[in-house]
């Protein structure tokens, strides 16, 4: 009895913590241009999508002192929970 209630209280456990991990996902949307990037991650969070939006850039090393007026690029990333729903609402979005 007791190696199965110790077995139980395993499966629980690991069934929480992978149910926290796989919670903690996250997955891009979008990525792109910055102007339409914003717009686009004002939009899901004013749709109450937890959303996080990171800039990258499309500048290599060997081109930085060269050009200088490469455009900046971002991307944002959804809550894995969220992604059905963001997709729906990106779907039916307009650029202004």
């Amino acid at each position: 009895m007791l190696v199965f209630l110790s077995l139980l209280a395993c499966l629980i456990v690991f069934i929480v913590i992978y149910k926290v991990l796989e919670y903690k996902k996250w997955d891009i949307i979008y990525e792109g241009l910055i102007d339409k990037g914003f717009a686009r991650y004002s939009y899901l969070q004013s749709q109450s999508i937890t959303c996080k939006i990171k800039y990258t850039s499309n500048n290599s090393i060997s081109s930085l002192g060269t050009n200088r007026n490469a455009e900046t690029i971002v991307a944002i990333y959804v809550y894995v929970t969220d992604f059905q729903k963001a997709i729906k609402l990106l779907g039916n979005y307009r650029d202004m």
